[in-house]
């Protein structure tokens, strides 16, 4: 079907030829025709006219004249002609006039290469990006993402930088970013959302870095080519940006973000490090507002400065910014409408500044970055690190230094447990969280997440913590449904009295309870009357240390406990494992074999040729899917088993294993069968505990050799807290009674 338009399309079609031609003549020798370009157009206007006139009843062409439209509709020139430049319209119209003169035509104005991105849904793209002319001036502004899901992109007003999203915040940094750029515009502004944390590219060949999703679109959106030095002017220009802004929370979190795409450009793209291709955009991690009075406080040191130092500081209200979700529309255009006060440009100095990069994500590396975090920790106070000062320019050893080593200290203690408690930091506001109800009936673990991130500050997903509710040697919880494996659907039970025996309420007044956004939350740690630590057992991995203490039984620990305070020898304990029936044998200092369990149980079938194997027990940690794919699918592919059935219930494992014609054979011989088994269907694991790392007491990160040593500080720190808690409870006996006696007194007057 021919659409016809009419006047008003004509209108609005010839000020935008008007427009174009004067771009594309001076190209020509002759000048280009007004109908050439017009039918280079396709033209929809959507207008309201007055008292409308038509050709015919169809009302297919509008006749009535400009001059009675009503109204008037003036071309924006300068959008029109930025627009013709950036679709290549100016381009196609002189490539086809110069061909009609038979002449060559002229250089194309774009990168040579161009790469279709439309498969890059996420990619809000630059205007000028991939420009030869304009690109140097992008910028791409790097944001956190969507984790686990992903929504409709936002439309996007920008000026011509890129922006990457991170995890766990869904789209908040987007939608910060997207209120900012309404201010700075879309040209020189691209955005980009990147799903979770980079990944650590250290060690990866380009093959498989490049097949890394986030990874190939970055590259992509880059323009960046492997094995191309950027420190040459040329190869420059061939990029789609000419800079990356990163724009993360201002939490530990955010850091680690930003270390790693420096890391990824640091591996294979060293040289644009050196020239200012990277910088980060800051926002304020606090304000205190009183009035129409605003102070914003850019770290946790210069907020504690400035509150040490004014004396009416609490009649201001603070609200913390530690994601950028909590950022209102109206917060993101006054920080984008100072935008260079807000930038950071990162500086390379000098090669320190590789190694430091190098130091902390290269992982053949993990001794040294021991040695560089006990060194910073013993070099200066703690407190001294815990922020950085605001500033606009800082080298990458700095940042290394400052904030991955902040990052690096949140990552031990939130993966190693302490000695006292046996808890992790997520762990213990649970237990504050539940220690706090009134009621110990189920709940569901999604309405104990939302109670745990109201009452304790965590800002997390509900899986850190979900293993701990399951996997709990002694019973703090009771699962009380467990259908599929969503967390929303599983509830738990508080068993209140076995819990406030091992916590008891007596000691919540002398622990030493730490404060967050201006509210008391979880203490430092608990002071359980034993030493939980050795009954659940813990594993961690973080930066430069992990750790591994396992399970003991708990009748054995009391018994030690009370040896302990009787002053006897202390009894030397094997790991022990809730529910599990097979073995735990030493086989040297430090080092165990767990062993599962098997039978060979009478044949059902008469005169049958192949034997039966029943596995009723797996090394601990193996689960029974994993086991079934990585063990019995290969024994079956290998001829060794006929097949298997499962008869497991919900704390019973049991494979019935039919083993060859060939294999049963084998089987019939005494000798070594045993040995033979538990290698071949690997039901035997060894553990070793000689990474017992936990913080002590006092914080400190403190490696213990035996079980022994545990026992002994949990002792001393249990005994101490029975001391503060005699002096506290005399202290309020006298201040009972010296009440009691006032009111006899009063009473007599």
């Amino acid at each position: 079907m021919l659409f016809q338009g009419g006047k008003h399309v004509d209108h609005i079609a010839d000020q935008i030829v008007n427009i174009i031609k004067p771009l594309v003549d001076p190209n020509l020798k002759s000048g280009i025709k007004k109908v050439v370009i017009k039918n280079h157009l396709c033209t929809f206007v959507n207008a309201l006219i007055e008292n409308p006139a038509f050709s015919s009843q169809t009302k297919d062409v509008l006749t009535t004249s400009v001059s009675a439209f009503g109204s008037k509709c003036v071309v924006d020139a300068a959008a029109i002609k930025e627009w013709a430049e950036r679709s290549g319209l100016i381009e196609d119209l002189t490539s086809d006039a110069l061909a009609r003169e038979g002449r060559p035509p002229r250089k194309s104005r774009k990168a040579a290469v161009v790469e279709d991105l439309s498969d890059i849904v996420k990619l809000e793209d630059a205007n000028w990006a991939g420009n030869d002319d304009r690109s140097e001036e992008c910028r791409l502004l790097i944001t956190e993402g969507k984790s686990c899901h992903f929504g409709k992109p936002a439309p996007l007003h920008a000026d011509g930088f890129i922006l990457l999203d991170e995890f766990d915040t869904g789209d908040s940094a987007k939608a910060l970013a997207v209120a900012g750029l309404e201010v700075v515009g879309r040209d020189r502004y691209g955005v980009f959302p990147i799903m979770g944390k980079l990944t650590n590219v250290s060690g990866l060949t380009e093959e498989k870095a490049n097949s890394t999703k986030e990874i190939n679109h970055l590259i992509r959106i880059l323009g960046l080519k492997y094995s191309t030095d950027y420190s040459l002017p040329k190869n420059r220009k061939t990029l789609r940006y000419g800079g990356i802004i990163i724009l993360t929370d201002q939490d530990e979190d955010g850091s680690h973000i930003k270390g790693l795409i420096i890391n990824f450009l640091h591996t294979y793209w060293p040289q644009l490090l050196r020239n200012g291709f990277v910088q980060s955009f800051m926002t304020p991690l606090l304000k205190a507002r009183r009035g129409s009075e605003t102070i914003s406080f850019y770290n946790m040191k210069e907020f504690d400065r400035w509150k040490e130092n004014t004396p009416d500081a609490d009649k201001f209200t603070i609200k913390y910014y530690k994601g950028l979700g909590t950022s209102t529309s109206k917060e993101a255009r006054e920080y984008f409408s100072n935008f260079e006060k807000h930038l950071v440009q990162f500086r390379h100095e000098d090669d320190n500044d590789d190694l430091r990069i190098r130091l902390v994500f290269d992982k053949r590396r993990s001794d040294d970055r021991k040695r560089w975090i006990s060194e910073r920790l013993l070099a200066r106070d703690q407190e001294v690190t815990a922020d950085a000062p605001k500033t606009n320019d800082i080298t990458y050893k700095e940042f290394v230094d400052n904030e991955l080593f902040r990052y690096s200290l949140l990552d031990l203690r939130r993966s190693i447990p302490s000695v006292v408690d046996g808890l992790k930091p997520s762990q213990r506001k649970v237990i504050h969280t539940l220690l706090r109800r009134s009621s110990n009936k189920e709940i569901k673990v999604s309405q104990l997440a939302a109670a745990v991130a109201l009452n304790e500050g965590y800002h997390h997903g509900e899986w850190r913590w979900l293993d701990f509710l399951q996997l709990s040697a002694i019973l703090c919880f009771s699962r009380v449904q467990f259908f599929g494996i969503s967390c929303k659907v599983l509830r738990v039970k508080w068993e209140e009295p076995i819990t406030r025996l091992i916590f008891p309420t007596a000691d919540d007044e002398l622990l030493h309870y730490l404060e967050e956004e201006n509210q008391l939350i979880e203490p430092e740690w608990y002071c359980p009357i034993i030493p939980m630590i050795l009954i659940n057992g813990a594993e961690g991995i973080a930066t430069g240390w992990s750790t591994r203490v396992l399970s003991h039984d708990i009748n054995k620990v009391i018994d030690n406990v009370r040896r302990l305070i009787e002053g006897e020898k202390f009894e030397k304990m094997t790991p022990s494992f809730s529910d599990f029936s097979g073995s735990v044998q030493e086989i040297e200092e430090n080092r165990f074999e767990i062993r599962g369990k098997f039978s060979f149980p009478p044949s059902q079938r008469k005169n049958a040729s192949n034997l039966c194997l029943e596995i009723v027990e797996l090394p601990v940690g193996e689960w029974t899917n994993r086991y079934k794919q990585n063990i019995l699918h290969p024994l079956q592919t290998k001829g060794l088993i006929s097949g298997f059935k499962e008869y497991h219930t919900e704390r019973q494992v049991r494979f019935v294993v039919e083993l060859s014609k060939e294999f049963s054979i084998r089987c019939r011989r005494p000798a070594g069968r045993y040995g033979d088994l538990m290698k071949i269907f690997k039901l035997s694991s060894v553990v070793s505990t000689n990474s017992m790392v936990l913080f002590d007491s006092l914080g400190h990160l403190k490696h213990y050799t035996t079980v022994s040593d545990i026992m002994k500080e949990h002792f001393q720190v249990r005994r101490q807290k029975y001391e503060e808690r005699k002096e506290y409870e005399t202290k309020m006996l006298d201040a009972q009674l010296r009440r009691s006696e006032n009111q006899v007194i009063s009473k007599r007057f």
